[in-house]
C-alpha cells in the first residue's frame, strides 16, 4: 500500500514537578516553592511525517527550556527514531506557574532530580504520538485578537501585536487532530505571589481547545518580552481576594482568545502535501561586558548583607507571604546583587563576549515557524512576520534554549534620555540570565541573520 503524503499524531505527556520544586520568576531568591497543583503542566507533541523527512513539535509547560534539555531529548529521539537533530523543536510557553528550566540567578532554584527526568519524558511524548500518527492534512490561518495584550514597558504607547496564528492538523475525514497557536503575551496572569502549579492562561487556552473540538493544543509563545495579557494589578494586603480574581482574569483570557480564534479554523484549508523544509543556524550574538571596578563596589558593599544569612534559613515563601521582614527582604536584594556580579566577572574572564544561540526554522506547506532561544520584544516579531516572504511566518520565542531578553535598538538608544525604557530587559535581566549584556545592535544581527535563513528555505 502506498504510504499517505502526510501523516501526524499527537501526544501528552503530564511533566508536573513534586511539591517543594521551586517557580521562576517575579524576584530574586522568593524561595517560591509549590504546594498545590491548580492545573497540571505537560509535554504535549506534534509529530509530522512528510515525504521528505520526520519532524517534532514539543510544547512545554515550563518558564524556561535549557539547550542541554533539547539536545538530550534530541539524542534520545535520534538513537530511537534517528530522527535528524534540527527537526526536533522544544518550545517553553514561559508559565511563570512552573519551573525553570535553566539556571537563573536567584530566579527560581533548579531542581536537579526534575530536570534530569524531563528529557526522557520530552522524548516520551514524541514518541507516543509517532506511534500515534494517522494520514492528515495542514494547513493555517491568521486572525486577530481583541482584549488580550498591553504594553509593559510603555503602557500609554508601546505597541502589542493582536495577530494569532493558527496552524491547524486535520484527519482525512477533515476532523481536527491538533491545533498549534502562537500569541505573544507572557504567562503571568496567575497570582504573582502564588505557590501554585499552573500553566498559566496558554494551558487554559490548550484545555478548552481539547473540550470543544478533541484536538490537542500546543502553545508557542510569540514576541512576549514587554507584553503581558493584561494590566497586572495585585494587593499583597488581600491575598486571597486578589488570588481569586487573578483566577478570573486568567479563565477570561482563554475564554476571549478561544472564542475570537476557534472560529477561524472554518477558513483553514488543510493540504495532505504540505511541503517540509528546515534550517538550523547557530549565531553568536554579540555582547559588552560590565565595568569590573563597579562590579567589585557592588560585592564590597553588599556582601556582609548577603552574609548575614542563607537561603536555607530564609523562611519558606508562604510564611513571608504577607508578613516579610526588611531584613528578609534586604538579604534577597544583597545577596542577588552580590551573586549576579560575581557571575558577570566570572563571565568576563572567558572571552570572546558572545552568547550563543541557535536559531531554527521548520517549514509546514506555505508557513515558516521560526524558533528563536530568547524573550523577544513584540516589535521584532512584527518585523520579522512583515519582511518575511512567507505568508505566514510563526515566531516561537523559548525555543530550544534562552538566551535572555532580546530587546529593540531603539531601546538602548532611549537610555539616559526623557523617555527611557527597557532599564529592565536591557540591562537586569541579562544579571538573572548569567549572561553579559547585550551590545545595542543585538536584535538587528538576529531579525537579519533569521530572514537570511527563511529566503534561503
Amino acid at each position: 500500500m502506498t504510504p499517505a503524503p502526510f501523516c501526524a499524531g499527537v501526544a501528552e505527556v503530564e511533566i508536573t514537578p513534586p511539591m517543594g520544586v521551586e517557580l521562576c520568576g517575579y524576584g530574586p531568591y522568593l524561595k517560591r516553592t509549590c504546594d498545590q497543583v491548580l492545573d497540571p503542566l505537560y509535554a504535549r507533541a506534534l509529530w509530522m511525517q512528510f515525504p521528505e523527512a520526520e519532524a517534532v513539535i514539543i510544547a512545554v509547560d515550563i518558564c524556561t527550556v535549557s539547550r542541554e534539555i533539547r539536545d538530550a531529548a534530541a539524542a534520545l529521539l535520534k538513537e530511537r527514531f534517528g530522527l535528524d537533530s534540527g527537526h526536533v523543536m522544544v518550545a517553553a510557553s514561559h508559565t511563570h506557574s512552573g519551573p525553570s528550566g535553566q539556571e537563573m540567578i536567584g530566579w527560581g532554584e533548579r531542581d536537579a532530580e526534575y530536570l534530569a527526568r524531563l528529557p526522557g519524558l520530552l522524548a516520551e511524548a514524541a514518541g507516543r504520538a509517532r506511534a500515534a500518527a494517522v494520514p492528515a492534512g495542514a494547513g493555517a490561518c491568521r486572525m486577530r485578537i481583541n482584549g488580550i495584550g498591553r504594553n509593559r514597558e510603555q503602557p500609554q504607547i508601546g505597541p502589542v501585536d493582536p495577530a494569532a496564528q493558527l496552524l491547524a492538523v486535520t484527519r482525512t475525514d477533515g476532523s481536527l487532530l491538533a491545533l498549534l497557536y502562537n500569541y505573544g503575551a507572557h504567562g503571568v496572569t496567575r497570582y504573582p505571589f502564588s505557590s501554585r502549579i499552573s500553566a498559566d492562561w496558554p494551558g487554559l487556552v490548550a484545555a478548552r481547545v481539547k473540550a470543544e473540538t478533541g484536538a490537542m493544543a500546543l502553545f508557542l509563545q510569540g514576541a512576549c518580552a514587554n507584553v503581558n495579557a493584561h494590566e497586572i494589578t495585585f494587593s499583597i494586603e488581600h491575598p486571597d481576594a486578589e488570588q481569586v480574581a487573578c483566577d478570573l482574569r486568567t479563565e477570561e483570557t482563554a475564554r476571549l482568545f478561544c472564542d475570537q480564534a476557534l472560529p477561524a479554523l472554518s477558513i483553514i484549508r488543510p493540504s495532505p502535501t504540505p511541503l517540509f523544509r528546515a534550517a538550523w543556524k547557530e549565531l553568536e550574538l554579540p555582547c559588552v561586558p560590565m565595568e569590573r571596578p563597579a562590579l567589585e563596589q557592588i560585592i564590597a558593599r553588599r556582601k556582609a548583607g548577603a552574609d548575614r544569612m542563607t537561603l536555607a534559613q530564609l523562611r519558606p515563601f508562604a510564611q513571608r507571604l504577607t508578613s516579610e521582614t526588611e531584613e528578609e527582604k534586604a538579604w534577597r536584594e544583597d545577596r542577588f546583587a552580590v551573586d549576579s556580579a560575581m557571575r558577570q566577572i566570572e563571565l568576563m574572564s572567558r572571552p570572546p563576549y558572545v552568547r550563543k544561540a541557535p536559531v531554527q526554522l521548520l517549514r509546514i506547506g506555505e508557513s515558516v515557524l521560526v524558533g528563536w532561544p530568547c524573550e523577544a520584544f513584540v516589535e521584532l516579531g512584527i518585523e520579522l512576520r512583515q519582511r518575511s516572504p512567507y505568508p505566514l511566518t510563526f515566531l516561537s520565542s523559548f525555543a530550544n534554549d534562552t538566551a535572555g531578553y532580546m530587546p529593540t535598538v531603539a531601546s538602548f538608544e532611549s537610555k539616559g534620555q526623557g523617555n527611557e525604557y527597557g532599564y529592565y530587559p536591557r540591562e537586569f535581566t541579562p544579571l538573572v540570565y548569567a549572561h553579559l549584556p547585550y551590545r545595542a545592535d543585538v536584535s538587528r544581527i538576529l531579525v537579519e541573520e533569521t530572514l537570511q535563513m527563511i529566503r534561503a528555505l
